[in-house]
């Protein structure tokens, strides 16, 4: 056989090293070579299918909650790909997405640099103001971050007790319980 390919070439390198190995070896290596690649083959296409899916739905009209959902699902077990698509939403600026996509994300204790520089892209700490403060975590709340805009609240109202807008926002993220009154904040330090 000396018409090239694949298992001429392996043939030749053996040769080379003084194996003496059958002609179909290089065949037979070349096989288990793909069987074995194949996989990782498959996932980044389908990567790359959902990548190219998710930019799509950012320019399309219509459809693009679908286009979003079929996107994940493409992905769905693999870390690595939703953090991708997470990442061209930060870039699109469809922070909402964003969030939805971190939630999907498997294990994400072992992709914590990540997903927290994500989020910090969603909602930066720059509160210098207890003003501030009050419009990122309403625009939380209206992204639909609850959880996020709770813990931000609580580090505000720790900073800044008695600022008029994170106190009407206490009201919203922390209703009072039935029967049970919240505390003043301006009482005197020997009473709190």
């Amino acid at each position: 056989m000396s018409n090239g390919g694949l298992s001429q070439v392996l043939s030749d390198i053996f040769n080379l090293l003084g194996i003496q190995v059958p002609w179909w070896s290089g065949i037979a290596i070349g096989l288990v070579v793909a069987i074995l690649f194949f996989p990782l083959f498959v996932k980044s296409t389908r990567a790359q299918r959902a990548r190219k899916l998710l930019r799509n739905s950012g320019i399309e009209i219509s459809g693009t909650k679908e286009m979003e959902d079929r996107a994940i699902d493409m992905v769905k077990n693999d870390p690595h790909s939703l953090l991708s698509l997470a990442s061209i939403a930060e870039k699109q600026k469809r922070y909402k997405l964003v969030g939805r996509i971190l939630q999907q994300i498997p294990n994400p204790q072992s992709h914590k640099k990540e997903i927290r520089r994500l989020q910090s892209k969603i909602a930066p700490r720059g509160d210098l103001t207890p003003t501030s403060a009050a419009v990122i975590i309403e625009s939380l709340l209206e992204e639909g971050f609850t959880q996020a805009a709770k813990n931000r609240f609580d580090i505000a109202i720790k900073r800044w007790p008695t600022s008029p807008e994170l106190l009407t926002l206490q009201q919203s993220l922390h209703p009072v319980d039935s029967g049970v009154v919240a505390a003043p904040t301006d009482l005197p330090p020997h009473l709190n």
